[in-house]
C-alpha cells in the first residue's frame, strides 16, 4: 500500500526518541496469530518517544468481514519492536491458526505481550465454525519444524448454531453456551458447556 511517514529523531544511539506521524492507505496486511488476511487497510499512527501509537486501523477481510484496531501501541527498543498492545474488534472475520479450529466470528480481542510471545484474550461470538479435533489421536503428532513459537490464548466463546465437530467418529452441529479456549506453551485446553443440535456419532461401528 501507500505509506506516508514524517518522523523526527533525537536522543542517543542507545535510547533514540521519535516524534512524528505515520499513515497507511490501500494496504494489505496479515494478522499472524489468527491467520487473517486483510485488504483495504487504512491506518493512522504517531510516534511518542520510544513507541509507535496506533490511533486507528480499519480493514476488510477476504470474505467482506470487517476488522478495526481501535487503539494500540508498539514499544520500540533501538527501533526494533518489542512489547505491544492492541484492542481489536471484528465482524464476520475468519479465524485460523488455532489448532483443529477454523471459524468466522464477531469478536473483541486484546493482544499484548511481546512480538515473539503474544498473549491473546477476549470475547468471541462464533457465526460458523469447523472443529476437527479427534477424540483419541491414534499417535502423537510430529513435532513442529524449527523452534516453537509460543503464544498464550484465553478466549470466552459463545455461538448459537453453525458450529460443526467433524472427525472420524462424529459429524455433529453444536451450540456453545460458554466455552473457554486456552493455550499455554503451545498446549490447547478447552472447558465449558456445549449442546448438540443434530448430527451423528459412531460407536462400535454403529451410528
Amino acid at each position: 500500500g501507500r505509506i506516508d511517514l514524517s518522523v523526527g529523531l533525537s536522543g542517543t544511539p542507545f535510547k533514540p526518541l521519535l516524534n512524528g506521524s505515520l499513515t497507511i492507505d490501500r494496504a494489505k496486511m496479515v494478522l499472524r496469530p489468527f491467520g487473517m488476511y486483510l485488504r483495504d487497510v487504512t491506518a493512522r499512527a504517531h510516534f511518542n518517544a520510544d513507541s509507535l501509537v496506533i490511533d486507528n486501523i480499519s480493514a476488510t477481510t477476504e470474505n467482506q468481514g470487517k476488522v478495526e484496531i481501535k487503539r494500540g501501541e508498539i514499544l520500540l527498543e533501538r527501533f526494533i519492536p518489542s512489547k505491544m498492545y492492541f484492542l481489536i474488534t471484528t465482524r464476520e472475520a475468519p479465524i485460523r491458526n488455532i489448532p483443529f479450529i477454523e471459524a468466522n466470528v464477531d469478536a473483541r480481542i486484546e493482544i499484548n505481550g511481546t512480538v515473539n510471545h503474544p498473549k491473546i484474550s477476549g470475547d468471541v461470538k462464533v457465526n460458523t465454525a469447523l472443529i476437527t479435533m479427534p477424540f483419541a489421536p491414534a499417535e502423537e503428532p510430529p513435532p513442529p519444524e524449527g523452534e516453537p513459537k509460543p503464544m498464550d490464548l484465553d478466549l470466552a466463546i459463545t455461538g448459537p448454531q453453525g458450529i460443526w465437530l467433524r472427525n472420524a467418529d462424529a459429524d455433529i452441529e453444536l451450540k456453545i453456551d460458554n466455552l473457554n479456549v486456552r493455550m499455554q506453551q503451545n498446549l490447547l485446553f478447552l472447558s465449558g458447556r456445549l449442546e448438540t443440535i443434530r448430527g451423528t456419532y459412531k460407536a462400535l461401528d454403529r451410528q
